[in-house]
Parts: C-alpha cells; structure tokens; sequence
C-alpha cells in the first residue's frame, strides 16, 4: 500500500483538489467573519491561496509564510 504514492500524482498544476478543499474546508468557519487572519504555511503552486482567497470575505487579511533557505 506505501508504494501506491509512488504511482499516482497527489498534486500538480492539473490536479489540484486536495489543496483547493484544504482551503475550503478551512475557510469555511471564517466566511461570515469581518476581518478574518489566515496564515497559509508555504505558497507552493498558489492553489491553496486562491481557494482561501475566494472562500473568504474580501476585506480578509491572508498571509504566506514561506521558508526559504538562506545563504
């Protein structure tokens, strides 16, 4: 079963349901909150950002924390 990974495509530019639902299913609770904060761990291909950004209100503050190496 642990190899089943090693086949099948989770996610890419063409399949990008599970990051969109990520979104919504988290969003979900703050769409009636003015105001809401939502801190996205990493922007990847950007799919969980739009997702967050259109489930939503649109004074929401949204913000990417992206770990980049240094040096």
């Amino acid at each position: 079963a642990s190899d089943v990974y090693k086949r099948q495509e989770l996610m890419s530019t063409r399949r990008h349901r599970s990051e969109d639902r990520l979104a919504e299913v988290a969003c979900a609770p703050l769409a009636d909150t003015p105001g809401a904060c939502v801190l996205i761990g990493g922007l990847g291909l950007g799919f969980t950002l739009r997702a967050a950004l259109r489930a939503l209100p649109a004074d929401a503050v949204v913000m990417v924390a992206e770990l980049l190496p240094s040096g």
